[in-house]
């Protein structure tokens, strides 16, 4: 993992243009969702069920009760589908992404898991604080992933920490495949942080762009090229051993 600074990413995408969508009814639950508050592994709050709606209303609630995630935002908001033709066009490989939206008083955004995808994140507004662990399967495959479905990991289980850092408005981080992490908000009394009994009002969210690039999910690994040359001879593996 590493991390860098890219002023023009500060801004680049915030709550308000969510707001906005919202309001002109251009929401519908599915590829937008809601994660429950402090979550011990990534569970969508129930509730919204697909195709409603998001009004404001059902936007703040939720907002006010755990982390918004705009899947596939680039579909939705032609800024963020720009960033993803860019990126695909140089990296050569598909690429999407995702928004994540939380307030700053809720202690935990997401639990320790790991993703399929070599992300980038972009904080675009607010702070988030993140803590980068290795990765408890290298170059992780399908029904390899960690701390999603029911899965939990341990805080025991996690090992080292390889990067730990509260992201500002500007920063970008680097997450390879694989590797555990975790984010919440930032340390009480950090730069001059307040603490979370003290937050209140607007302008206390943390808004960031996770840019994933597709290589395992889409099949583009040499793993899934042998398993599809021994699938075709007859002697693929059982779903147990896709497992281990």
């Amino acid at each position: 993992p590493f991390l860098a600074q890219v002023p023009a990413v500060a801004s680049s995408f915030s709550l308000a243009k969510v707001r906005a969508a919202a309001a002109a009814g251009e929401m519908l639950a599915g590829q937008n969702t809601f994660l429950v508050k402090n979550p011990e592994s990534f569970e969508t709050a129930p509730g919204v069920r697909r195709g409603l709606k998001i009004t404001p209303e059902v936007l703040e609630s939720g907002l006010a009760n755990g982390t918004m995630v705009l899947n596939d935002a680039g579909s939705a908001f032609l800024e963020l589908f720009e960033i993803a033709r860019i990126g695909s066009r140089v990296l050569r490989l598909p690429v999407g992404i995702n928004v994540y939206i939380t307030h700053a008083s809720l202690e935990r955004s997401a639990p320790l898991h790991t993703d399929r995808q070599d992300v980038f994140v972009l904080q675009c507004e607010g702070k988030k604080h993140w803590k980068v662990h290795p990765p408890p399967v290298v170059m992780p495959a399908e029904h390899q992933e960690r701390g999603k479905s029911g899965n939990r990991v341990e805080p025991s289980a996690a090992g080292q920490v390889l990067l730990e850092a509260t992201l500002q408005p500007g920063d970008l981080l680097y997450v390879p495949r694989g590797f555990l992490h975790t984010t919440s908000r930032p340390p009480c009394g950090e730069s001059g942080d307040t603490c979370a009994t003290d937050l209140g009002g607007e302008g206390e969210f943390s808004t960031s762009l996770t840019i994933g690039v597709q290589t395992e999910s889409m099949g583009f690994t040499y793993d899934k090229l042998l398993m599809c040359a021994m699938f075709l001879h007859g002697e693929g593996p059982s779903l147990e051993e896709l497992r281990q």
